[in-house]
């Protein structure tokens, strides 16, 4: 389950716990933005999901499931969520044996739908692109664990997308640039 919390003044109160009969890791990862939350299930069967539940008159209702894109494969979806306004992000550290994407869905009106499937430029298997993911505005970047850096095994690194004109590029790897091993950047 997962908890919704208000403020008075400096005490805190639960409003609402959000349990939409989803099987295992629901409530894992969250998120916020505004009176939008999206909360995962990566356990779910038929490869995990993510929830989107808005808030209105002290209510949270479910608003959409989201599952994974189309392109991903034996995908697990909702390792890691992240919100910002009407965009969603989705780390999917499964997708592509262990190469991981970040899959962004837009919402309109009251629909969300798949905008994109990101997926870094020099990912390898076993790289785990998306094992964090964080989004503001027109940016996104996600982190990527387990890649080298100058023959450094799982130094880690983070990816920077921006969006333009409706389509995500990358724009920057960002790496430590202290090529310990083991140091898992990006986390």
């Amino acid at each position: 389950a997962a908890y919704i919390y208000t403020r008075s003044g400096n005490v805190w109160t639960v409003l609402q716990r959000i349990s939409p009969g989803a099987t295992g890791g629901f409530g894992q990862n969250c998120a916020l933005s505004g009176n939008t939350a999206i909360i995962s299930s990566r356990n779910e069967p038929g490869g995990g999901a993510a929830y989107i539940y808005v808030g209105a008159g002290g209510t949270w209702t479910q608003q959409a499931r989201l599952t994974s894109i189309a392109g991903s494969v034996g995908a697990i979806i909702g390792d890691v969520v992240t919100i910002d306004g009407n965009t969603a992000g989705i780390g999917v550290l499964t997708d592509e044996t262990f190469r991981g994407s970040v899959q962004v869905f837009l919402r309109t009106g009251i629909t969300w739908a798949p905008q994109q499937r990101l997926l870094a430029s020099d990912g390898l298997s076993g790289h785990l692109f998306g094992q964090s993911v964080s989004i503001n505005g027109d940016t996104l970047i996600a982190g990527a664990t387990d890649v080298p850096e100058s023959g450094a095994q799982d130094s880690g690194a983070a990816y920077v997308f921006t969006r333009s004109g409706g389509t995500w590029t990358q724009q920057q790897k960002l790496q430590s640039g202290d090529s310990r091993p083991q140091a898992r950047f990006g986390t």
